[in-house]
């Protein structure tokens, strides 16, 4: 579909926000610039999520059995009667997760046609490789869980270089999650960004972007659920008296952002294509060139995906 590519981003910003107009590619902003663009998609998404995640948090609690309120408790407790819970919400998700489980579906890939074959076989020989090193279907089953219960279930697929590379699918808890607010249909799939905002360990944090940098450095304090989130951001959010400065903690929040653009590109009908589908060969066996005056130019679009990491 595209191609990933991948920029770290970290820093402060010193000047408010201005009216100035913006570009019209995210993946043309560095630095600061992206850094702004990011925080503002945050500040217009963060509403949304935030509404459903209250929501998650109580469907989460129903579904584990803590069904009673904390005035509820205390009222129960003052005039001594038992807070007594028939759950009957955590079995029922348990039954439709052991049917997704006993009836899970294997990925394969289908030939187009007799010359795709082999092609296919290789794609699906892929897919279960996949699977079986970084053990995905469980991960499946936890973001179906979460789906159930919340109605978000998100997965990540990365390359894991710790010892023998691989690729990893494996869960991500669907509450870190902020996504285009202006999204509408299912799965999100009209959204044009989402954010994922984590807090790790200041180590793991110094792994990915460096030993050398400090913690105030690394630390969103404006994606934090106590942050600002205050677009214009100024220098005192990353100041060392300030929430997130370097003050001993050893938590930082990172904040990974992935959106997509469209791109016009250049089609071009290659001519020297034989009967059967395939190129001509010259004599060196090297796809025979067509002429430059042959060749039929057509503008289309496509979709690139990129993705930014930053605190």
């Amino acid at each position: 579909m595209g191609r990933m590519t991948t920029d770290i981003s970290t820093g402060t910003m010193d000047a408010e926000d201005t009216d100035s107009p913006e570009p019209q590619s995210t993946s043309q902003l560095k630095g600061d610039d992206l850094l702004r663009r990011i925080k503002r998609w945050h500040k217009d998404d963060k509403p949304k999520a935030t509404s459903w995640r209250k929501e998650a948090l109580e469907a989460y609690k129903m579904r584990d059995g803590d069904q009673w309120s904390d005035e509820d408790k205390a009222q129960l407790e003052k005039e001594g009667r038992p807070a007594i819970v028939f759950n009957r919400i955590g079995p029922t998700i348990d039954v439709v997760c052991g049917l997704e489980t006993n009836q899970r579906q294997e990925i394969s890939c289908k030939q187009r046609g007799l010359e795709d074959a082999e092609v296919a076989e290789c794609g699906t020989a892929v897919i279960e490789w996949v699977g079986d090193g970084c053990e995905a279907e469980e991960g499946e089953s936890d973001a179906f869980r979460d789906a159930l219960t919340g109605g978000m279930g998100w997965l990540e697929v990365r390359v894991d270089e710790m010892g023998e590379t691989r690729v990893v699918e494996g869960r991500i808890d669907p509450f870190e999650m902020v996504w285009d607010s202006s999204a509408k249909e299912r799965n999100l799939s009209d959204g044009r960004h989402v954010l994922r905002v984590r807090e790790m360990d200041l180590d793991a944090a110094r792994e990915m972007f460096g030993a050398d940098k400090e913690r105030r450095a690394l630390h969103a304090t404006w994606a934090t659920e106590t942050g600002s989130g205050n677009v214009s951001d100024n220098r005192h959010d990353y100041d060392q008296t300030a929430p997130g400065g370097d003050d001993g903690g050893t938590k930082v929040t990172i904040v990974e952002a992935q959106w997509y653009e469209i791109k016009p590109i250049v089609l071009v009908t290659y001519p020297q294509i034989g009967e059967n589908g395939q190129p001509v060969l010259d004599e060196r066996g090297k796809p025979a060139p067509g002429k430059v005056e042959e060749l039929a130019p057509e503008t289309a679009k496509t979709a690139v995906e990129r993705s930014s990491m930053l605190g």
